[in-house]
């Protein structure tokens, strides 16, 4: 079965492989199997059209596959996938424009919602109230984190964005700065 992103039938290509052994019923394993989107011909070129003809097609089927595979990264990171497996260093141009393009879409709301969360975290400190949501927090936190992480925000980007100190950035922990503001 091959799905695409947002078919709703799964995330992956699954083959499913029949082994012969001497039992009448055959065994199946489903397994997970790349698949290639690129083929290339290295055949050489009897002129320069047809050189030319193959450079363009075989440039055409390389901005395809980036497609296909930024496409891919950003269905995963929507689906909170922040890590991937990239089989071919190929994959690594679409993997880090789309990581950018990803992070720097959403920073403006997610600086806008942790501001306001640090606020009201405060607010509800100081009234007495029990702040029981630290994970929703600790995911807006998270995400200023490995926008850093991937160079998509410089520190200073991420200092002036987030409202947060550097040193409340770097400790990684959402009821830690909470602490440290109350004390």
């Amino acid at each position: 079965m091959s799905t695409s992103p947002g078919s709703g039938r799964g995330d992956a290509t699954v083959h499913v492989i029949v082994t012969p052994n001497t039992n009448p019923a055959p065994r199946s394993a489903a397994v997970m199997k790349p698949r290639t989107a690129v083929r290339w011909s290295p055949r050489a070129s009897a002129t320069a059209d047809e050189a030319t003809r193959r450079r363009v097609q075989n440039r055409g089927a390389i901005h395809a596959a980036w497609r296909l595979h930024a496409s891919h990264v950003r269905h995963s990171l929507e689906q909170g996938f922040y890590q991937g497996w990239d089989l071919h260093p190929a994959q690594l141009p679409s993997r880090y424009a789309t990581l950018y393009a990803f992070f720097l879409e959403g920073v403006e709301a997610a600086s806008e919602r942790l501001l306001n969360f640090v606020g009201k975290a405060a607010q509800a400190t100081l009234v007495g109230e029990v702040f029981d949501d630290a994970a929703t927090g600790q995911g807006l936190l998270n995400y200023f984190l490995r926008a850093m992480s991937c160079g998509a925000l410089s520190e200073e980007d991420a200092v002036r964005r987030s409202g947060l100190t550097l040193d409340e950035l770097r400790s990684r922990s959402f009821v830690a700065i909470l602490r440290g503001r109350r004390a």
